[in-house]
């Protein structure tokens, strides 16, 4: 789920208005697969794209781009980091 996530990270490399029509379409279907979707795309995978480290980049993005929410035990333990974390991305 990594639409606005670069290439060079296993991302679509997409804009923040395509991320927003894959919401809005998901949304359709099932508003909380939406939520998800939106949550990790322009929270999650943002915070780490302009606030990590090359070495966090590196680490992180490429695992949010390519496991699924639902499957993915390391994704709660990230948000867990993130949530704790106050004014810098420590991963």
């Amino acid at each position: 789920m990594g639409i606005e996530t670069s290439p060079d990270h296993g991302g679509a490399g997409s804009s923040f208005t395509s991320a927003i029509i894959a919401i809005e379409e998901l949304a359709k279907i099932d508003p909380s697969v939406s939520v998800l979707c939106d949550v990790h795309n322009t929270l999650v995978n943002t915070v780490i794209r302009i606030y990590g480290t090359q070495e966090q980049k590196d680490k992180w993005l490429p695992l949010l781009a390519e496991k699924s929410v639902s499957s993915s035990n390391g994704y709660a333990t990230l948000l867990l980091i993130l949530a704790s974390a106050r004014f810098f991305l420590s991963i």
